[in-house]
């Protein structure tokens, strides 16, 4: 059974998305902030962590970097289960570290098919490196297929919510400084279609 642990300060939160996922089949393993999300990683790693971002006293980013000096991105997705929309800034900053981006609030039909489609990922993402490993594909690289490829699925997560203007309004109406600099959603998506590139060229290697 996958294991799956949630990060939420708040209870109501915490008790209605664990049954959602305690139904779906999965095993539940509730945890109110980061500093007892990385006490339990030392016990137990989950197949998954959901983690929210605005917590207290200590938010979802700060934790995402806790848990990326003990444990690589491979292996310990973790996707954000959050309420709030992310800056660009904050997709520029932590974008790379995230396996995937979920707005809540959410029904339980909505995060099993999010779920479901984490998870039939990495069973793609498997297929995909044993057949490189089969043509004799370095072990560098299937990493790099690996990585790009959960990357690409947070990154297009986040894309489908910043294609709905209404819920970034500060990202158009920039000040005259702001405006001087690289707009910040231009090169996220810059970066996804280099991403999306990159794992098109190394399938390519399975040919």
């Amino acid at each position: 059974m996958k294991k799956i642990l949630i990060v939420d300060d708040n209870d109501k939160i915490l008790g209605l998305y664990s049954r959602f996922i305690d139904i779906m089949g999965y095993l539940p393993i509730t945890v109110p902030g980061g500093k007892e999300c990385l006490e339990s990683l030392e016990k137990n790693i989950p197949d998954l962590v959901l983690l929210d971002i605005m917590m207290e006293p200590e938010d979802g980013w700060k934790t995402l970097q806790r848990i990326r000096k003990k444990y690589p991105f491979l292996e310990l997705p973790v996707i954000m289960l959050t309420a709030k929309v992310p800056l660009p800034s904050e997709i520029c900053d932590y974008g790379r570290l995230i396996a995937g981006f979920i707005m809540k609030p959410l029904t339980q039909a909505q995060l099993s098919e999010k779920l479901k489609e984490h998870f039939l990922l990495l069973e793609d993402i498997k297929a995909v490196s044993d057949r490189l490993r089969k043509n004799q594909v370095s072990e560098e690289v299937i990493k790099e297929y690996q990585t790009l490829s959960l990357q690409n699925k947070a990154y297009n997560d986040i894309a489908s919510i910043f294609d709905q203007k209404e819920l970034l309004p500060y990202s158009y109406e920039r000040s005259p400084e702001e405006k001087s600099k690289p707009d910040e959603i231009e090169r996220i998506r810059v970066y996804t279609n280099k991403i999306k590139n990159r794992c098109k060229d190394i399938e390519q290697m399975m040919k």
